[in-house]
């Protein structure tokens, strides 16, 4: 922001400014101040955002260092910590699997395999990836349906802003429609509410994820009860997709794809999708 220049040719603040300074309550009386106290701001903003992630990026390639060099506790670790600082991505959690099936615990690899998966649906990697986890750990897993491969064409966000999307379209092709009595309009608002019902199908289907969660543990107890002296009915092995139906304090009730059931400490499985 300029104001006046002075005779040595520098250009010196406007009166605006220099009020802000003595009275920071002014910012809001003098509209060139006030820009740029916002201006200020946005770049402040932006600096802590670079900084926290040139150090989150630092961090992610000190993991992959320590992966290449066969260190696969201390690349856990420090992906972990990734996570923790930033959130989860696709590529982390594709590499935070990695280092967990070469550091031998196949439970969580597969569960941040299945993870990644949910954020990068038919990703080849991920996937080749999950069938070698599972084949290690003798794990079989029948081919889905064709109905269920399609519902993993999108992620539960793509379905979802797809299901939007088309609602509010069809809702513009029936006012259109409306006023100007064109068929073009009617078929877009038709076709878009085809749309629709289809997405949020695939939506209801995949609804059934915020239940799905891995064994992490291996040979981890299947009980009558849901208390650490019911007996045991049968074990599961670590790695194997349940899925959660009820809770009694620290026990969940569990299904698997074969139909054993029964109470499973929730130390030993973990939610695909968190809470």
């Amino acid at each position: 922001m300029r104001g006046e220049r002075s005779d040595s040719g520098f250009w010196i603040l406007d009166s605006g400014f220099r009020s802000w300074i003595s009275d920071p309550s002014s910012v809001f009386r003098f509209p060139s101040s006030f820009f740029l106290f916002l201006g200020l701001c946005l770049w402040l903003m932006l600096g802590c955002r670079l900084f926290a992630a040139s150090g989150g990026e630092d961090l992610f390639t000190q993991a992959n260092r320590a992966f290449a060099g066969g260190h696969y506790a201390d690349a856990i670790r420090d992906y972990e910590t990734v996570a923790t600082k930033q959130g989860f991505s696709a590529p982390l959690l594709f590499n935070l699997a990695n280092a967990y099936f070469r550091d031998g615990k196949i439970g969580r690899a597969i569960l941040n395999y299945e993870r990644a998966l949910v954020l990068t649906p038919k990703d080849a990697d991920i996937e080749a990836n999950l069938r070698l986890a599972r084949k290690a750990s003798g794990l079989f897993i029948p081919d889905p349906a064709w109905w269920q491969r399609a519902t993993r064409l999108l992620s539960m966000d793509g379905w979802a802003w797809l299901a939007g999307g088309s609602l509010a379209l069809s809702c513009v092709g029936g006012i259109m429609g409306l006023l100007s009595k064109r068929r073009p309009w009617r078929f877009v608002m038709v076709l878009s509410l085809v749309v629709f019902s289809a997405a949020t199908t695939c939506l209801g289907v995949r609804w059934g994820d915020f239940n799905r969660a891995v064994v992490l543990a291996p040979e981890t107890p299947v009980r009558i009860g849901p208390f650490d002296t019911a007996k045991s009915s049968s074990a599961l092995m670590a790695g194997e997709v349940v899925e959660i139906q009820n809770r009694h304090e620290n026990y969940f009730f569990i299904r698997n794809p074969d139909g054993k059931s029964g109470w499973v400490s929730n130390q030993q499985v973990e939610r695909v999708l968190k809470d």
